[in-house]
């Protein structure tokens, strides 16, 4: 279903394109962004959850995340965008009397996004995100004993796995332009899910992550 929707928003992305390209303006052109912000992660509980007796699990799910981008204005109100955001490495930790360990999680998301923008002042304008991401997620996990998992006879103390998967983004932002040639964006982002079902040692977990974050995009 979230493929159908990518596609969907790919295609509503080149048809604006395409739309926009016969009404450039004085605002049409390039410009280049960076931001540093806070992700935060939720863990799914039924992956990131041990069921051993005793055991208390700690999140640790905000981090630094921060983002480059290249950009294209249409008009005032059309531009696309393609980025880069690494969204950081949370943790699980996992704590009892014969148990100790940890389950990291780094993520980051290559993508393109049509952004929509609303002058409400001559110095200001809104605007919202709607993208397609390629997710990328590594986890690592270390405990101090082997432990059984996935119903198996195979006990490790550690493992770690790569995934990838491709959903939407969807984001919105506020942005005070006090030069005409740059502007400095207050902005809120939800990347979808990374990972998968934790079912095999191959897996790293289903997460969701969202993102705050400052930024300052200069225009050519």
């Amino acid at each position: 279903m979230k493929t159908k929707i990518a596609a969907a928003v790919a295609l509503a992305c080149l048809s604006s394109v395409a739309l926009a390209q016969s009404k450039q303006g004085t605002d049409a052109g390039w410009y280049v962004g960076a931001h540093l912000g806070q992700s935060r992660t939720n863990f799914n509980s039924s992956d990131y959850s041990l069921t051993f007796a005793g055991v208390s699990t700690t999140k640790d799910d905000n981090d630094t995340a921060w983002k480059l981008l290249l950009g294209y204005n249409f008009d005032q109100n059309w531009a696309l965008e393609g980025f880069y955001t690494d969204l950081g490495s949370p943790k699980m930790k996992y704590a009892s009397a014969g148990l100790n360990g940890e389950a990291t999680v780094k993520n980051d998301s290559w993508g393109l996004a049509l952004k929509g923008t609303i002058p409400v002042h001559a110095q200001w304008d809104i605007y919202g995100r709607l993208g397609w991401t390629y997710n990328r997620s590594s986890m690592n996990t270390s405990f101090d004993r082997a432990l059984p998992f996935f119903g198996g006879t195979d006990t490790r103390s550690g493992w770690s796995a790569d995934e990838s998967r491709s959903d939407v983004l969807l984001g919105a932002g506020v942005e005070w332009k006090p030069q005409k040639n740059w502007g400095i964006r207050l902005e809120y982002e939800n990347y979808g899910q990374f990972g998968n079902t934790l079912d095999s040692y191959s897996k790293t977990g289903r997460t969701d992550v969202d993102m705050w974050s400052l930024g300052v995009v200069v225009r050519f």
